[in-house]
């Protein structure tokens, strides 16, 4: 599918936020609950030695991070810590199974992906100088 850079742009904004609504409330229920000890470990039973399991929290250190570092020991399950939408999006639509090092090629790559954007405001910027610039 092709998309204009201006669609495209609107449609990552949306997918970034319908993203994080459902990964909040994906954890705020995992944690409201009871037993997430025994969630976790009753899921990381079931992976075999030829699965991969790709973890990302949002802080290092913080709460969820530190329940998934047990599991993280075994060479086939990944833990990333301050993930941002890009990375999600390259390993969510990759099929097949990473090495080490390729994530941290990801992770690289990602980083780059943000910057401070500095927009010079002027009183002499027109509605198309705007739209062109948002698109």
């Amino acid at each position: 599918m092709m998309l204009q850079d201006g669609t495209w742009n609107r449609y990552l904004h949306e997918v970034d936020e319908e993203c994080h609504r459902e990964v909040e409330q994906a954890v705020r229920r995992i944690m409201e609950k009871e037993g997430v000890d025994e969630q976790l470990k009753a899921y990381f039973s079931e992976i075999s030695d030829e699965d991969q399991v790709i973890v990302c929290t949002d802080l290092m250190g913080g709460s969820v991070n530190q329940k998934i570092v047990p599991y993280a020991q075994k060479k086939n399950v990944f833990l990333i810590a301050g993930f941002n939408l890009p990375l999600l999006l390259e390993l969510a639509m990759n099929e097949d199974k990473v090495t080490e090092e390729e994530l941290l090629d990801s992770i690289e790559e990602s980083r780059k992906n943000m910057m401070l954007v500095r927009v010079e405001v002027t009183d002499s910027g027109t509605k198309e100088e705007e739209e062109e610039f948002l698109a």
